[in-house]
């Protein structure tokens, strides 16, 4: 095979239509910028092939490790959390519902490495690392309608909400080597530890009034998959009580109930002199949910009579009206029961969600270089893509790289960061959403990375001689 003739269109076309297929909302576990750095900490979780080409030991720990995290849905928090007229922040429904769309998903994530240790070997580098991470996905379809005899009470129903949230850590080892001048490879084992779960299968939500009798239904049904480092106590039929929150965050971080195993591979191939390309396939894997598991099922309902709501809402003839909140309190003990689903203690095994990426460089000269960057992550019944164009521009121990970012053929964001390394550590952070950096609440979707390292025994660059010897003492000496 012949690498040099090989195109970057031959890339870029698949690719651009790769992310027109996936039309679901795209989601972008990094920065696609991180995978133009070899030598990157961050990139090397992302790909495991990738490897520095020093003998330097990399050391970084929680509070230097950094964060990457993320969101990416179809609506803007700002349509929720809105200013009322004394400029205080307030979630507005009805400004979410007017603004919003029938079909609305959002996907969060986070990652957080608490240790990450890279040491050189004779013939390769060997990567160790403990890390969390958090994901969720949250699709609903959402209708409303406004219909009433007495004021304006409208009817709002959220159908076939489907979530899906996983949290859990890992402890991965890994290897990166070269099999030959062209391709290197890495692969990586990981003891996943499971700490929650939560997911919902097409649970519906209603407020629905009837036009006929303007009597007013809460509905409330669904089944899922529940799973809590916390204990819940349940009541003499099954439904959930309360849950003891006390240290809730130390028992998440704690918790190590719920073991699983997980890989990840990849492979970096130099294409020419000036070309490489790189693949992964990474968080290949399950966990063995056992402990503080249960099923969770939810089909009730409450009506609140015609007669009722009028009394609370209808004047009583003295220009009053009565206190709405009289009305739950009377009705709590039938309320009680709606929100409260039936549990059942069950074991599983989830996986975890699975991630590819592909990325191509070409070095255009010793300053500039450019690439191409596509990321899929195989979210609940959903797969997710972005396409990200980088340039990178190296300057000294600095380099500053700007990128541009397709979701969904239809949404561009613009980002950028820079990252430096020196003698002794290495600095960096990125965006896909620039604008989200300042306003986040008003973006779409949006990814940030961030991190410090240490770095021992790297060794000091030698500086190039221009051949040439000085015509002065003491470097040169004319006894004749």
């Amino acid at each position: 095979m012949d690498f040099k003739k090989l195109n970057i269109f031959k890339f870029i076309i698949p690719l651009f239509i790769l992310n027109v297929i996936f039309t679901g909302n795209a989601v972008s576990q990094a920065t696609g910028s991180l995978f133009m750095f070899q030598d990157n900490f961050h990139s090397q979780i992302l790909n495991p092939s990738y490897m520095r080409n020093d003998d330097a030991i990399v050391i970084s720990i929680v509070g230097l490790a950094g964060t990457t995290v993320g969101n990416s849905g179809n609506f803007k928090i700002s349509d929720l959390i809105v200013d009322d007229q004394s400029g205080n922040k307030t979630v507005n429904f009805e400004n979410f519902y007017a603004n919003g769309n029938s079909e609305n998903s959002v996907v969060d994530w986070s990652s957080l490495p608490a240790v990450f240790i890279g040491i050189p070997l004779s013939k390769g580098r060997l990567t160790i690392y403990l890390k969390e991470d958090v994901e969720s996905s949250l699709k609903f379809n959402l209708t409303t309608q406004e219909f009433s005899n007495f004021g304006n009470i409208t009817s709002y129903n959220a159908d076939n909400v489907n979530y899906s949230g996983i949290g859990y850590r890992e402890l991965a080892v890994g290897y990166a080597g070269k099999i030959n001048d062209k391709i290197s490879i890495g692969i990586r084992g990981k003891i996943l530890f499971g700490a929650a779960f939560m997911d919902t299968d097409n649970w519906n939500y209603g407020v629905n009034l009837n036009k006929y009798d303007d009597n007013l239904e809460l509905t409330h049904k669904g089944i899922g998959r529940l799973v809590l480092p916390i204990t819940t106590k349940l009541d003499d039929n099954k439904m959930v009580r309360s849950m003891e929150s006390e240290n809730t965050i130390g028992k998440y971080f704690s918790s190590f109930h719920n073991p699983g195993l997980g890989i990840d591979l990849g492979a970096t191939i130099n294409l020419s002199d000036k070309s490489w390309l790189s693949v992964s396939a990474t968080d290949l894997g399950a966990i063995w949910f056992r402990h503080n598991t249960m099923t969770i099922e939810q089909n009730s309902s409450h009506i609140f009579a015609e007669t009722e709501i009028q009394e609370y809402t209808e004047d009583n003839g003295y220009g009053e009206f009565f206190d709405p909140y009289n009305l739950i309190i009377n009705s709590k003990d039938n309320l009680s029961h709606l929100y409260r689903p039936v549990v059942d203690t069950a074991s599983f095994i989830q996986g975890i969600v699975p991630k590819t990426s592909i990325h191509y460089q070409y070095i255009l000269s010793d300053i500039l270089s450019m690439g191409v960057t596509n990321q899929i992550a195989f979210y609940k019944k959903n797969i997710l893509n972005i396409l990200s164009f980088s340039a990178l521009q190296k300057i000294g121990d600095f380099s500053i790289f700007e990128n541009i970012n397709l979701y969904r053929a239809n949404t561009i964001t613009v980002g950028g960061g820079i990252q430096y390394e020196g003698r002794f550590g290495q600095l960096f952070a990125s965006t896909d959403n620039l604008l989200a950096v300042v306003q986040p609440m008003r973006n779409e979707s949006f990814s940030f990375s961030v991190g410090i390292s240490l770095l021992l025994n790297k060794p000091e660059e030698k500086k190039n001689s221009d051949g040439k010897f000085s015509p002065h003492f003491p470097f040169y000496k004319n006894n004749n």
